[in-house]
């Protein structure tokens, strides 16, 4: 029987490391995206938040740019700020590989839009000071320790009786694929939630169609299967909920989901990781 600890958003320092430690090393672990570290507290988190204020600031005056344009006029008008928003990501991301390879521990993670995001903040800074360190998702991919998925396509493969469908945050993702198993369970890993509403927020989902696509096809070639999507992003607690004729497991950060990937069972408990 295999058993995977699932979490979702360890972007603040320390928060992954904490959630290994309580679970144990030995473990399989997969995490739904923004695993990029890029700030020390929480406290510090403010400063993101505000970065992200300005930059929609930005977006509203020049509704006709890119948002790699986007970010261009933002680091020019503060290269400072910019930097203590993102500029100790890198720093923080090797010291999160350190950990996993001084501890002798392998994780999976699929792409989340926080780690795209500060990978193409950084390249930005990069570019418009003439640093040339490696950007944090660099460190990651160049990493033993992590097997990250970072492309426009879905990954599946079965686990015990457990068919597993990693889909990774793009917008150009293509969805197309064989979706029918000959597993008893079905489980979907993503980083955005397709369903906000179901925790009572109100958030647009950027990869709308792709993942009612990929839900409406898993279910439709797996009919009468325990079906499941886990997902992230949107930093709330919920109970799961149906949505689409299948159950969505939301995760907050602090939040592990232990799945048994032989009857398709889960539970999920409370980390102390804040």
């Amino acid at each position: 029987m295999t058993q995977l600890l699932i979490a979702a958003d360890q972007h603040h320092k320390g928060g992954m490391e904490k959630i290994l430690e309580q679970f144990g090393f030995d473990k399989r672990y997969h995490f739904l995206g923004d695993i990029t570290p890029h700030y020390n507290t929480f406290e510090e988190a403010g400063k993101d938040r505000k970065a992200k204020r300005i930059i929609k600031e930005i977006q509203k005056k020049n509704p006709d740019l890119s948002y790699d344009e986007i970010l261009k006029l933002y680091i020019e008008q503060d290269i400072i700020a910019a930097l203590e928003a993102y500029g100790n990501a890198p720093h923080n991301t090797a010291a999160r590989l350190r950990f996993l390879e001084e501890n002798g521990i392998h994780i999976s993670s699929i792409a989340g839009n926080v780690d795209l995001l500060i990978d193409g903040f950084l390249r930005l800074i990069h570019q418009h000071t003439g640093f040339g360190i490696p950007t944090s998702l660099d460190l990651i991919k160049e990493s033993d320790y992590v097997n990250f998925l970072h492309s426009n396509r879905i990954v599946s493969h079965l686990i015990d009786e457990s068919f597993i469908f990693e889909v990774p945050y793009s917008l150009r993702l293509n969805p197309d694929g064989n979706y029918a198993t000959s597993s008893e369970h079905v489980l979907i890993l993503t980083h955005e939630n397709p369903h906000p509403g179901g925790t009572g927020e109100n958030r647009k989902v950027k990869m709308q169609k792709s993942l009612d696509f990929v839900i409406d096809n898993a279910r439709d070639a797996n009919k009468g299967k325990n079906i499941l999507l886990a997902c992230g992003h949107l930093h709330v607690s919920g109970e799961p909920y149906e949505y689409r004729g299948i159950t969505i497991v939301p995760l907050n950060a602090d939040e592990v989901m232990e799945y048994n990937c032989q009857d398709g069972n889960f539970k999920v408990v409370k980390a102390d990781n804040h």
